[in-house]
């Protein structure tokens, strides 16, 4: 899909071409909408937009690149409390991830706190670590709007600040409510993913003899 940004609302052409053939073409209006290409060949390929005016493009299924974004579906918070249900999928550590991507019209700080309901420790231990139930978040925001969000017209946010939740080995599987609580009415949006631990590092050493060679 190829998503068009533009200022203004009067009629603009469009030509959307892949590898160097015709996939779309017609008339657009309106600020911002979304031009869906049909199937396309899996692989690399190259796509060629041509316009009647200025327009900003945004394509999925691309790396981001310099001056790139990267779309990602956001959820807009209110003051007060919110429940947000995390499934835990496996016995060992996972991580609640928050991006906080504020609007112009923000204080400079915003607090708030994010409490995980329902823990239960799992099996009789020990445990390395233990999850740690309430935090405390302080946010310095950046009132530089930066990125465009899409589905509101002209709407922008300044460069996301990142939270990090860890639940535990010591929590089985599961379904968790975790509570966010802002105390004033924020203007942002809040982007909510899982993170997983990678691979451990496994180092090897082996010794070598060159042939016909001995030790002493």
């Amino acid at each position: 899909r190829v998503v068009y940004l533009r200022d203004g609302d009067a009629p603009l052409n469009l030509r959307v071409y892949v590898d160097g053939e015709k996939a779309w073409s017609g008339r657009v209006y309106g600020t911002a909408a979304e031009i869906p290409l049909g199937a396309v060949r899996t692989g690399e390929r190259r796509l060629r937009v041509s316009a009647s005016g200025p327009v900003r493009l945004l394509v999925n299924y691309a790396g981001p690149g310099d001056g790139g974004w990267i779309k990602r579906l956001a959820v807009r918070p209110r003051a007060g409390t919110q429940e947000i249900l995390y499934a835990k999928e496996t016995p060992g550590e996972e991580t609640l991830s928050a991006i906080y991507y504020a609007a112009p019209g923000n204080p400079p700080e915003l607090s708030l706190t994010v409490e995980v309901a329902d823990l239960r420790h799992g099996g009789i231990g020990p445990f390395e670590k233990v999850t740690i139930r309430d935090w405390l978040f302080t946010l310095r925001l950046d009132d530089e709007p930066q990125l465009p969000v899409l589905d509101v017209p002209g709407e922008q946010v300044a460069a996301g600040q990142r939270m990090y939740i860890p639940l535990g080995a010591d929590l089985p599987p599961g379904l968790y409510r975790v509570r966010l609580t802002i105390p004033d009415t924020p203007r942002g949006y809040l982007v909510l993913s899982r993170l997983l631990p990678g691979l451990d590092e496994v180092r090897m050493i082996t010794r070598e003899q060159e042939a016909g060679g001995g030790d002493d």
